[in-house]
This record gives structure tokens, sequence and C-alpha cells, in this order.
């Protein structure tokens, strides 16, 4: 009969217990670790950058050295090799023709080429070449893998720059006086076959609205610079083959607390990226001070990634690192072409995470 009285009770005793194990796991904070987050993808030496040119190819250009031009000055020709990266079997290429393009004297004058893109047929590669004209600015380049069919664009800084098909690569250049861009038309295969047109004329705008309706959205999403504590966005729209700036500013409201390190926008002007910095309190911490004062609740430097639509509305965190006071620890961010994932480097680890936008 004892037993049978004792039992009860510690089942009870059991189901208390439990259901206080239960509480404390629904309490315990639960935080958003960046790197168990994301997978890693390869690593990076100090001199090397990565530049994804499709969701499963990777560039990879890695400075040997610089040699100082005779008779330049200023001028330090770069001298490096670029890699190719697959995925996911990770196996890496040299890409010997376009290593020896890169190498010429006079191709990469100032410094690294950078931002290498894939043309639509997969053939070609565009980049930037660094140069000193003036002021520091670069040129958008292009060749094929083999480092062959080489073409440079004609004016600095170019906007936009695109393929109108496998053979023909165009850059325009806004003529502040027409109130118009002008277009270049590249031939990659006879530079004698290559066109321009005048601001306005009826070429240009054709192939300027060709290009603007072939866009994945008819929007443009730009960042502007801003004193104020909340940074601005401005949506500007196509159409008829003409940009149109400011139709729409936005103030970004940061999480409490939030410095901004670097924004970048999706590929497909539907989302904003944000490196931010905190100085906050571990929720683990907080969390046991808040039962045990004794023990200390003392803020420390974090970096996180966030995302947020267009607009900067509906800001969520997609994951964040312990920051070290001073330095940017998450670097190298960027879009993947397909816009759902970002790529970021961290002691010197390429990683890749899902940047599903907020629902």
């Amino acid at each position: 009969m004892r037993k049978w009285k004792e039992k009860p009770t510690q089942i009870i005793g059991g189901l208390l217990l439990g259901s206080l194990v239960f509480g404390l796991w629904l309490s315990w904070p639960r935080e958003r670790d960046l790197i168990a987050l994301a997978d890693p993808v390869v690593s990076l030496k100090r001199e090397e950058e990565a530049y994804w040119v499709s969701a499963s190819h990777l560039v990879i250009i890695t400075t040997d050295h610089y040699a100082i031009v005779a008779g330049k000055f200023g001028v330090d020709d770069w001298h490096g090799h670029a890699d190719l990266i697959s995925l996911p079997s990770r196996t890496r290429t040299r890409l010997a023709g376009l290593t020896k393009l890169l190498n010429r004297v006079g191709v990469t004058p100032m410094g690294a080429p950078s931002n290498f893109a894939l043309s639509p047929d997969g053939k070609h590669l565009t980049w930037r070449n660094l140069q000193h004209l003036g002021r520091l600015s670069y040129r958008i380049a292009t060749a094929n893998r083999d480092g062959n069919e080489y073409r440079e664009c004609k004016w600095l800084e170019a906007e936009p720059t695109f393929w109108i098909d496998d053979r023909h690569f165009a850059e325009a250049h806004f003529d502040m006086f027409a109130n118009a861009a002008k277009v270049h038309v590249l031939d990659i295969r006879d530079a004698n076959a290559d066109c321009f047109y005048e601001p306005s004329s009826k070429e240009a705008k054709a192939i300027l609205h060709r290009y603007y309706r072939s866009l994945p959205s008819d929007r443009v999403l730009e960042c502007v610079p801003s004193e104020e504590a909340h940074p601005l966005i401005q949506i500007g729209h196509y159409r008829d083959g003409e940009r149109l700036i400011g139709t729409s500013t936005y103030h970004v409201w940061l999480p409490k607390g939030a410095r901004p390190v670097e924004r970048q926008t999706s590929p497909q002007m539907t989302a904003m990226l944000y490196d931010l910095r905190f100085e906050t309190a571990p929720p683990l911490l907080v969390w046991l001070h808040h039962f045990l004062p004794g023990i200390p609740a003392n803020p420390v430097i974090i970096e996180g990634l966030w995302i947020s639509w267009a607009d900067g509305t509906e800001m969520r965190e997609i994951g964040h690192v312990p920051g070290a006071h001073g330095w940017q620890l998450v670097e190298a961010l960027q879009w993947l072409p397909d816009g759902k994932q970002i790529s970021f480097t961290y002691r010197n680890r390429l990683y890749v995470v899902t940047a599903a936008p907020p629902k």
C-alpha cells in the first residue's frame, strides 16, 4: 500500500520537473550563429579575391606581385593569375589564357581586375580594369575564358553595360548636355564593325529600351549617402528606355543600436542586404543575469548580416558573429547571381548562406 502511494507522488514530481525543464528550454535564448547557418565553400589567402559568375562557378583572382612600369608615374602593373572553381565538386582549374591576357602590360595597370561576371551564353567574362586617367576610375573589359576576343569599353565608368547578343556588347554613357544616353556597341570579333549612336537617336533609344525590358525588375534600387541616423533607400523606375531616379525615397529603420558597415542590393532589385555592428550583451548572459544578478552581463561587439525588402520594410537578421572593436570581420559581401544566396568571407574562408527575404 505504501509503495502504491509513493508512485503517484513520483509521477507528479517527474511531471513537474519535466515541465520546468521544458519551460527553461523554451525561454533559453537562441542566437543566430552566422557561421553555423552558412556553408563553407573554399579557403582564401589574403592575396585572393573571389567573384561569383553563376550560382555554381567562382572566379578566383590571385595577386602575385606588382611591377613598377618604367616611365609611367604612379602605374604599378598588376601580375597574378585566374582560376575557376566549379561547385559542388569544388574543382579548381587554372584559366591559363585569361591569366596570360590579364598579365599583359597595360591591361591591368592600377591593380587587380575585379567584378567578374559571365555573359548570357556563358562563353565570355566581363570585369573592371582599374585605371588612373586624371582620377582613379575603371573601364569595363570583356574576353572569352581563353583570353581571346579581348575588348575594352571606350568610356570610363560606363553605365549601364550589357550584352545585346552573343557577339555584341554595349556601353551607355549619360550626356548631360543632351539629357540622354549615348551608346557604343562593340563587336567582339571585329573592332572595325563597332557602332556609335548619338544621344536620343532612334538606335540608342531602341537598344536601351530593349535592355531595360529584359531586366528582372523595372526599377533601380540605390542607397543614398545620408548623415541621418537611418539610411535612405531610393527607388527609381525604367520607362520607355529612360531611367527615372527619385520616384520613391524610404528611411530604413535599423535595429536599435545598429551601426551600418555596408549595404548591397540584390541583383533582382527586390531586397537589401546590411552588414551591421552592435554593442550588446549576449542573450544567454542577460537571461542568466535575470535569475542570478551576481552573473554580469557585460556588452560585447557583434557583427551581423540583416535583410529587408527593397523599401526597407520587414527587416530580419540572417545571423551574426562575435566582433572585435574597430575591425570588420564579415567581409567581401556578394549576392550570388540568382539573388537567393549571399557569400561572405570570415577568417580567410568563403561561406554561402541562404538569403530568403522576410515573409
